[in-house]
């Protein structure tokens, strides 16, 4: 499927901009300089260097923006549909493929309307063809660093210029965070009793956003909530309630992954106390990891799901969730037709990928065209061991982004993965994740762009 006809537009004119700039002496090298410089200042940095970025958004369309917005929003409702299973019967249980000591976690329901309070939704957007390939509802990151590049991207020359033309719309999330945290607070019954203060817990070691935390925390602050961030093991449940540094804590923004939870239980003990006993409110609460499951991509598709879904979920899930089902040695459909998985999976290499349902981060990830026969059947037997999903390939849609080296301003084909979040259940903007490679993270080299939806300026 091509590119959207007005994306096209935009995107040639704002090249334009940027080769005008070189002609006109104004460096784009140096403006990116002087960008890298402000990202150091601001903490926008991954490994001591700044966050890797261009020069470019990833502009939408009026019309993908109104259907991304629409697709997320169902998306989420689906996802409360999906994982309120574990609760209605036992028997759905099988379906989410917890590994050890997760049940226990998602067993403990914090009085919330929505289980997934911050949510990212990945995704693959080709004109109006848009695939999910991932959703992200444990702890999602990238709030702060897009906060920080969408600001300074919008002071810089070649932003200014397309604007004359265009009218671009400025996604930020640390605003929605913080109100995604209030709102949770509300849900407690504990407003009213002045401003909490809110830990964000991590472990410092194991944790690769730890920049974007003191982002966070500094926008917190300023804000005018005091805010501190530490481990869980700095943390003492005492006289029935939760505190760091001796002093008390009531909200608390989760970091770091679920899983952390169950394999270091000693540190989190006093957190896990504290958020049995409803005496913090924490969110992303540890339940909302149910909806997180790579599992649930297939499980969407069953027919146990068919029956409570609209007709509206129903060709949402149709159109915009790959075929996905969990890697077992037996028959599943495919296309209308009965298969054996593991033959057609075997058959169908290039048009197939592998994940395991609880890593994150792109790890482990096996994309068929890229691997030979040998290699393929080799993830295939892990795959039936460790609990993976098999999903149809999604062709991964490529951007023109400018480069700035010795030859000067050049523009170079990346991949692009469009990242939407979701706070309580509402679609609230996007960022972009691009990289050489077909497996596009940060944490595996990968940069991020903002996503601007734009549309035309009436005169």
């Amino acid at each position: 499927m091509m590119q959207h006809a007005f994306v096209t537009e935009i995107e040639k004119k704002f090249d334009d901009i940027l080769r005008r700039m070189e002609t006109e002496g104004r460096s784009g090298a140096a403006l990116m300089n002087h960008l890298a410089e402000r990202y150091l200042a601001e903490r926008c940095m991954v490994s001591g260097k700044p966050f890797p970025t261009f020069l470019k958004p990833a502009f939408m369309s009026p019309e993908q923006h109104a259907m991304v917005r629409r697709v997320t929003n169902v998306i989420m409702r689906c996802l409360e549909k999906v994982s309120n299973l574990f609760y209605e019967d036992p028997r759905y249980l099988p379906l989410f493929e917890l590994a050890p000591g997760e049940e226990e976690l998602a067993r403990v329901r914090a009085p919330f309307s929505n289980k997934i309070q911050h949510a990212r939704l990945d995704a693959f957007m080709l004109g109006d063809d848009l695939k999910f390939c991932e959703f992200n509802c444990d702890t999602p990151g990238g709030p702060g660093y897009s906060d920080i590049q969408v600001n300074l991207l919008m002071d810089t020359y070649p932003l200014k210029e397309i604007q004359e033309e265009y009218v671009l719309e400025k996604d930020t999330f640390m605003e929605n965070v913080l109100q995604g945290l209030l709102a949770c607070y509300r849900d407690y019954g504990w407003d009213g009793m002045g401003n909490p203060r809110i830990l964000i817990h991590t472990l410092f070691d194991l944790d690769p956003t730890m920049n974007e935390l003191e982002v966070l925390q500094k926008y917190f602050r300023n804000r005018g909530y005091d805010c501190i961030i530490a481990q869980p093991q700095d943390c003492a449940f005492e006289n029935g309630g939760l505190t760091v540094a001796g002093e008390p804590v009531e909200l608390v923004y989760r970091r770091g992954a679920t899983a952390w939870w169950i394999s270091h239980p000693e540190k989190y003990r006093a957190l896990w106390d504290a958020y049995k006993a409803g005496a913090i409110c924490m969110a992303n609460p540890l339940n909302s990891k149910l909806a997180g499951k790579k599992s649930l991509m297939a499980v969407l598709q069953t027919d146990a799901m068919a029956e409570k879904l609209t007709d509206e979920e129903k060709d949402v899930v149709d159109r915009h969730i790959p075929w996905t089902r969990l890697v077992m040695d037996g028959k599943t459909t495919y296309g209308g037709r009965t298969v054996q998985l593991l033959d057609f999976l075997r058959e169908n290499r290039e048009n197939m990928v592998m994940k395991p349902i609880g890593l994150y981060g792109g790890k482990n990830v096996a994309i068929g065209r890229d691997m030979t026969d040998a290699d393929w059947e080799s993830v295939l037997k892990t795959a039936i061991q460790e609990k993976y999903v098999a999903q149809e390939y999604i062709p991964i849609p490529e951007i023109d982004l400018p480069v700035y080296d010795d030859a000067g301003l050049h523009f170079e084909p990346k991949k692009v993965n469009m990242n939407f979040f979701a706070f309580n259940g509402e679609y609230a903007g996007g960022m972009a994740r691009v990289s050489d490679s077909n497996i596009i993270n940060i944490s595996a080299g990968g940069g991020l762009i903002p996503v601007m939806p734009a549309s035309k300026r009436i005169s």
